[in-house]
Order: C-alpha cells, then structure tokens, then sequence
C-alpha cells in the first residue's frame, strides 16, 4: 500500500503542476482563497513540509520497530505477522512517505527568483492540504482508544 500511495502521490504531483501550467498565474488570482507568492515562498512552504513528513515517518517507523521488538520478545513473533497484516500501519506510513515525495516533485518545478519564475500555486496548495491531512492522521494515530478500536490477534 505505501508504494501505490507514493506512486499515486508522484502520478498526482505531476498532473497537478501540467494544471497549473495550463492555468497560468492570471487565473490563480481570481481566486481569493488562494495566497500567491514567489519561487521562494514556495520552496520554504515545500521544503517545511517535505522535510516534516520525512521526519515524522521516520520517528513513527522508529517507534514502531522498537514497540514490535519489545512485543515479539514477550508475546512471540505472531505479533509481527499481524503488525504485517495492519492496513492501518500502511496507510500512516504511507501518508507521510507519499506527501514527502510529493513535495520533493513539486519542488522541483519551482523555477526563478523574485516575482519572476514559474510557481505552480495549485499544487503548492494542494501540498499543504496534504500536510494538514498528515497531521490529522498523526493524531488518529496517537489517540487514546487507537489501540483499543482495533484488536491485535
């Protein structure tokens, strides 16, 4: 799942970015919702962002490996079988892993300095949805009843 999910996300960012260039800047400041801003705003709102949900991934794997090593040394590695079988597991990881590349993608197609350059406002945006859903999904992650909704086996 985590691998679909990046693969998604990488599919998406490119799309998202031939939009924007169909677009154009014109049409992106007919919408009020949406802030415009330069090449290097946007690469500081991308970078945060990539490099947030990489470290996050990171801490989360980090965490769960060491919880599964404590597990399986008391409760036997069925733990581990079950800890594979977890969608949920997948989904978290590949959340974060999928909005890092994602960034990483669209960073790249930020060109120029100044006002002048390409900056793809849509897909910066769409990125900071994606961040806020991370965030959300962290603190499913983290609640109080997270282990209790689901059953280990």
């Amino acid at each position: 799942m985590p691998v679909m999910m990046c693969a998604v996300a990488i599919g998406l960012s490119f799309l998202l970015i031939e939009f924007d260039t169909w677009l154009g800047i014109g049409s992106v400041r007919d919408f009020g919702v949406l802030y415009t801003f330069g090449p290097e705003g946007a690469r500081a709102i991308l970078s945060v962002i990539a490099s947030s949900m990489i470290t996050v991934a990171s801490l989360i794997f980090s965490i769960t490996m060491l919880s599964l090593q404590l597990a399986s040394s008391q409760l036997g590695p069925r733990v581990l079988e079950n800890f594979m079988r977890d969608r949920y597991n997948h989904f978290v990881l590949g959340t974060f892993v999928a909005t890092f590349l994602y960034c990483l993608v669209v960073l790249r197609s930020v060109r120029g300095t100044g006002d002048t350059g390409f900056v793809p406002h849509l897909t910066v945006a769409f990125a900071v949805l994606l961040a806020a859903f991370g965030v959300a999904v962290l603190i499913y992650l983290n609640h109080p009843g997270f282990v209790g909704d689901r059953q280990l086996k």
